[in-house]
């Protein structure tokens, strides 16, 4: 599996440490971003279909399993 921005970001950080909560909240909740943003560009780039959910949020059809198939065995986001 690919590796994400973020991922590589924490290797090159060995000064920190990476269990530390403060951390760890920092580092999923950029994980958590960057999963929107790859999701993003990959469905606008496929210019796959989309639709809005109940609550405003915009559903993606094909960018989640591009997704899943590219990086969620190795993040576990």
């Amino acid at each position: 599996m690919k590796q994400t921005a973020v991922e590589w970001l924490m290797e090159q950080l060995p000064t920190i440490d990476k269990y530390d909560p403060y951390y760890q909240n920092l580092f999923m909740q950029a994980k958590a971003m960057e999963k929107e943003q790859i999701i993003r560009a990959y469905s606008e780039g496929q210019n796959t279909p989309y639709e809005y959910s109940e609550d405003n949020e915009i559903n993606w059809y094909d960018g989640p399993q591009y997704y899943k198939e590219t990086y969620e065995s190795k993040t576990n986001i």
